[in-house]
């Protein structure tokens, strides 16, 4: 994300796009290590990410700004049990914007 931050330092009204498979693959490496730390109830990882990674790919393939906001709500539920997880990805992908 530090190359992103540099876009937006040098064109400030610029719109920057990312690749989705790789914002899927951070997302899914970080919830991986975040569950291995520390999981609500001790599942696997792969299990939690089963989960969380099926909401997460609803969130990118809202096709309307309703349907997105719908999905983020979901995903936000679904992540209650971990807040590490929600944090990330709300740091990270959902909240990338609000500077601007």
């Amino acid at each position: 994300m530090a190359l992103m931050n540099d876009v937006a330092q040098v064109f400030p009204i610029s719109a920057a796009l990312v690749c989705r498979f790789h914002v899927e693959k951070n997302v899914s490496t970080k919830v991986m290590e975040l569950v291995k730390d520390k999981n609500g109830d001790g599942q696997k990882a792969s299990v939690v990410w089963e989960r969380v990674g099926f909401a997460f790919k609803n969130l990118l393939d809202s096709a309307t700004e309703e349907e997105y906001a719908k999905n983020v709500l979901e995903f936000k539920k679904l992540c209650e049990k971990w807040p590490k997880i929600l944090r990330y990805v709300e740091e990270t992908v959902l909240d990338t914007d609000k500077k601007k």
